[in-house]
Order: structure tokens, then sequence, then C-alpha cells
């Protein structure tokens, strides 16, 4: 009987303690679950409220009665002066204006107006995301908007990303709201935007961070750089209109909706042309890729836009590196000088760099602009 009490009593202990535990477990996963579902409902209100900051940055006019009235630039899609389908130049400036007014810097001036002066003879359209204009009663303007106004083949245009996009592959996918998720906005918008243009206008895409040497019109149609082991660059771009350029912006931005990836910086850019030319070319090879091989596409070696790696990018702001950058880049058709690893470099007039040397020349009215300033 005495073995019996024990037994039963060790029985009943053991069903109390099951049951604490069984009890512990259950309100463990409880609130293990009640955290999973917070973090779920903070992720998500932190997504509605980037996607609502976005719709405030790019998708509507900003008023500002107490400070003055801004005459915005004319939408792309709604102007009477439209792109010389296949031959005009385009930069896309993606960042949020919270002030509505048009700013370039000085670099990007020069991007600008490099293109212009070197091509006369094609359309340089500059496209802002979020809306911007100039100030109604300011004639003021910043000297190196002053030094762009010169160019009279210079067009300032506002695009309204999402109904730009409308009539594209694109188009349903930016009704996700996924590019706002993203954590590199500002570049991957730019990524989607340049395969947009291509896909409506052809011409030629470049990024604001370069500046152009030569005219562009003995490069032919068709064509991108090679960058780096990992990627063809997509800085600079070429596809027509009506043929195989438009079909190439089709698979490119239909390869995009479906890889899209907010968490890498060149997923979106370099990889979408990379992949796309390969499946085109059937190599891997980038010297193989020529006109030949990949039906009227070509892909220059690097020296033609990328002759200075994003590895060595500090060459184009130190001056003891002024020969050697001056003699890779002699030859190329467009110097490309890698702003998200740059922007921070500040580059002193008169430091005889290789940079200040091709602003010098190329880009004259905006490195002028900034002769009385210390930097450019």
């Amino acid at each position: 009987m005495k073995i019996q009490r024990i037994f039963m009593t060790s029985v009943t202990r053991t069903k109390r303690l099951n049951r604490k535990l069984f009890a512990s477990i259950c309100c463990g996963l409880f609130i293990c679950c009640f955290s999973l579902l917070l973090l779920i409902e903070k992720s998500f209100t932190k997504n509605e409220s980037m996607r609502r900051d976005a719709e405030a940055c790019y998708g509507s006019l900003t008023k500002h009665k107490n400070e003055y009235e801004i005459r915005y630039l004319e939408d792309i899609m709604e102007a009477q002066k439209k792109p010389n389908a296949g031959n005009s130049i385009f930069f896309h400036e993606t960042t949020c204006s919270r002030s509505g007014l048009v700013h370039l810097n000085s670099r990007q001036a020069c991007a600008i107006e490099s293109a212009a002066k070197l091509n006369p003879n094609r359309d340089i359209f500059v496209l802002f995301a979020s809306p911007v204009g100039f100030r109604e009663i300011d004639s003021n303007l910043p000297p190196n908007i002053k030094a762009l106004k010169n160019y009279p083949n210079i067009h300032f245009r506002n695009n309204n990303v999402w109904k730009y996009a409308e009539g594209t592959p694109a188009e349903k996918w930016m009704q996700t709201g996924t590019l706002f998720e993203s954590s590199y906005l500002f570049e991957h918008m730019s990524d989607v935007l340049r395969y947009v243009t291509l896909y409506k206008f052809g011409g030629v895409f470049m990024d604001l961070d370069i500046v152009v040497q030569k005219n562009l019109d003995y490069l032919g149609e068709n064509f991108a750089g090679d960058d780096s082991v990992d990627a063809i660059g997509c800085g600079v771009l070429h596809f027509d209109n009506d043929k195989l350029g438009r079909q190439i912006a089709d698979n490119c931005l239909r390869f995009m909706a479906t890889h899209f990836n907010g968490k890498t910086f060149i997923d979106n850019g370099p990889l979408v042309i990379t992949r796309t030319l390969e499946k085109l070319c059937k190599t891997t090879n980038r010297s193989l890729m020529t006109r030949e091989q990949c039906d009227g596409f070509q892909v220059y070696p690097k020296n033609t836009f990328y002759a200075v790696s994003w590895k060595n990018w500090h060459w184009f702001f130190d001056p003891k590196m002024v020969n050697e950058t001056l003699a890779l880049t002699e030859n190329s058709a467009i110097i490309h000088v890698w702003n998200d690893v740059s922007k921070k470099a500040k580059l002193r007039i008169g430091s005889h760099t290789a940079y200040e040397i091709a602003a010098r020349k190329n880009c004259p009215k905006t490195y002028y602009s900034r002769i009385n300033f210390e930097y450019f």
C-alpha cells in the first residue's frame, strides 16, 4: 500500500508538472505568436508609411503658399516637345525633393552639359521623378542651372513614375508599391526608369555621374559597355525604339518585375542587362558580345565608358594619379566617376585632377560657374 501511495503521489506530481509544462509551452507559443503578429503589423505599418511618403514625394505637386509659388515643369508625357525616338539622350534625377525646386549639383550639371555640348544634334531630356519647378517670382537661378539654360537642346521635364510606366511591362508591377520598399530607393528607381524610358522612346540613357568626351554617333545603335567581372554596365545604354532595342527593353522590364531585389545594390540595374544580354548573345563571354553574335547589339570594351573601375574611383580626384587616369581615359567616349562611392569626395578648384581637367574641357559653362567657389 505504501508503495502504491508513493507511486500514485509520483504520478499526480508528474501530471501536475506536465500540466505546468504544457501551460508554459502554450504561454510561450502565445507570446511568440503575439510577438510575430506585432512584427508583421509593424512591418506592414512601416511599408504602408513608406508608400504614403512615396506618394507624397513622387505623386503630387506640393504647394508652398507661405514661402513661394512654384512654376512646375511640364510632364514628359504631356509636353508638346517630345523626344526624338531613338536619338535623344536621357538623364533621370530620382531623389525626393521636399522643396519642390529644381536642384542639380555641379557634377550632375557637368554630365548634362557635356552631353549637350558634345552632341548638339541630339535633344537632352533631364527627367525629375519628384515633381519640381522654378520659383514664379525668383529669377535668380543657381549658377549651374543658368549654365545649362544656355543650351537649346537641354529640356527639363517632370515624370510621374506611375503614369510613366503605363503601357509598359512594368505597369502592373509599379502599382504593387514593391519599388518603394527598396533599401536603395533612389538608385533602384533610376534602374527601373532607365528601362521604361528606353522602352518608350529608345535613345541613350546616361547616369548623372559621367562626363561625355566625344560625340556618340560613332558608337551606332544598340550598345552597352563592359564594366566589371560581375556585370555589364548600365550607366550608358542605347536601345533603338522599334526593333531589337525595344525587345531588349521589354525583356529587361519583365526580368526586373519577377526578380526585383530591394536589398542588393546592383541586382536591378547591371545584373538585369547582363542576364538579358547573356541570353540574347548565348554566351557569358563579354569579349564575344559583338553585333554579329548578338543580333546587332554591341557590348563595348571597358575603356569606352568604364576605363577606371569603381574600386579606383578616387583616381579621378587625386592629383597624384592625374597622368595615369588621363592616359586610361584618353580614348573613352565617356568617363564614369561612381557617385555611390565618390559623392562625398571634395574636389578643390585648381587641384589639377583628372576630373577637373575633363570638366573644364567638356562642361566649361558649369565649371566656370563654380570658379569663384572653393569646391566643384
